[in-house]
């Protein structure tokens, strides 16, 4: 009954006991959870980005480069953007795209509110 799984690596890792290090990684991490009946699983790759994997195809979506400063709520950024991005009628990539965006935006600041306001 799960639409959209969006852990980071390191989550991914734990809940597949597979390590999540590249994008071949991620996609045989995702596969465990698409067995489960999970329909889209998207796996936040830090300053790789992200991997949208469904049951059909691996999609990586690059992060602009950006000096990080704290990464702290990168993570709520991201999926709050995405579940922004569906809601508004992107489609599933391009709210992908733009989480990828704002969690992206949100390491160049420091703290978790205040980094995602554009000042």
């Amino acid at each position: 009954m799960i639409d959209y799984f969006t852990p980071n690596e390191t989550e991914a890792s734990f809940y597949a006991n597979h390590p999540v290090e590249t994008t071949e990684d991620a996609k045989q991490a995702a596969n465990k959870f698409l067995q489960m009946g999970i329909k889209n699983v998207i796996i936040t790759l830090g300053e790789k980005g992200a991997a949208s994997i469904d049951k059909d195809s691996v999609i990586k979506t690059p992060a602009p480069e950006v000096k990080a400063v704290d990464t702290t709520g990168a993570g709520d950024a991201f999926v709050g953007a995405f579940a922004y991005g569906l809601s508004s009628e992107l489609s599933p990539q391009d709210a992908i795209k733009l989480a990828v965006d704002r969690a992206s935006d949100s390491v160049t600041k420091p703290g978790t509110q205040i980094s995602y306001s554009k000042q």
